[in-house]
């Protein structure tokens, strides 16, 4: 019961990671995007 509890969490932290990552690269994409079309 313990170790399934803690996979769980385990699978909830890499898929927030994991979602968060693309977040962060949309963000990074969008503003150079924004920066080449200032220039």
């Amino acid at each position: 019961m313990k170790l399934l509890l803690g996979r769980s969490q385990s699978l909830r932290f890499w898929f927030a990671a994991f979602i968060a990552a693309g977040l962060v690269g949309l963000l990074v994409l969008s503003s150079r995007n924004l920066h080449l079309e200032c220039r």
